[in-house]
C-alpha cells in the first residue's frame, strides 16, 4: 500500500512538472511567435519603402530632364508636360502629313512615267504593250512578302496537323476510359485499371 502511494505521489508529482514545462514552452511559444510576427511586419514594411524608392528613382531617371527645365523656368510639370505635347504636335504632325504627300507624289510619278513610256511607243492604238523581261522580274520586296505569305501557310498547315493529332488523341483516350468504365460496371467495382 505504501508502494502505490508513493508511486501515485510521484506520478502525480511528475505530472505537475510535465505541465509546468509544456506552459512555460507554450508561453516562450507565444513570445517568439509574437517577435516572428512583429520582424515580418518590419520586413514587409522595409520591402515597401524600397519600391516605393526603386520606384522614385526610375521616374525621376525617366523624367529628369523635364524636371530640370521645370525647375529652371520656376514652373510646374504638369506646364511642362503640357508644351512638350504641343511641339510634338507642332513640329510631327506636318512631318507626318509631308511624307504622306511625298509619297503619292512618288507614286504619281512612277504612274506618270509607264503612261509616257506607252504614250511614246508609236504603236497603233489597238496593240497591246508586253511587259519587258525586268518588269516580270520581282523584286526584292515582292520576295520577302511572298516568303513571308508562305512561311504564313505553313505555319497554318501545321497548326491543322496539330490540331488534327490532339483529336485523335483525345478520341482514343475517350475509347480507353469508355473500356475502363465498362469493365468496372462488368466486375462490380473490384477490378481498377489505370
Amino acid at each position: 500500500m505504501v508502494n502505490q502511494e508513493r508511486s501515485t505521489y510521484s506520478a502525480d508529482r511528475s505530472a505537475r512538472e510535465t505541465n509546468k514545462s509544456i506552459e512555460s514552452i507554450t508561453s516562450e511559444i507565444a513570445v517568439l511567435n509574437d517577435k516572428v510576427i512583429a520582424y515580418s511586419d518590419s520586413a514587409s514594411k522595409m520591402q515597401v519603402a524600397i519600391t516605393k524608392v526603386q520606384l522614385q528613382s526610375d521616374i525621376s531617371s525617366e523624367l529628369g530632364s523635364l524636371s530640370y527645365v521645370s525647375k529652371i523656368l520656376n514652373v510646374s510639370m504638369d506646364y511642362v508636360v503640357n508644351i512638350l505635347i504641343i511641339l510634338f504636335m507642332i513640329v510631327f504632325d506636318p512631318l507626318a502629313i509631308s511624307m504622306v504627300l511625298a509619297f503619292n507624289s512618288l507614286s504619281d510619278n512612277k504612274l506618270n512615267e509607264v503612261i509616257k513610256k506607252t504614250e511614246e511607243s508609236d504603236l497603233p492604238d489597238n496593240t497591246i504593250v508586253q511587259p519587258s523581261e525586268t518588269d516580270l522580274e520581282p523584286s526584292e520586296q515582292d520576295t520577302s512578302i511572298t516568303e513571308v505569305i508562305e512561311s504564313q501557310q505553313d505555319e497554318i498547315r501545321e497548326s491543322d496537323e496539330e490540331k488534327s493529332r490532339r483529336l485523335k488523341e483525345e478520341a482514343r483516350l475517350k475509347r480507353i476510359d469508355e473500356k475502363r468504365k465498362r469493365i468496372q460496371n462488368n466486375a462490380g467495382g473490384a477490378v481498377k485499371i489505370y
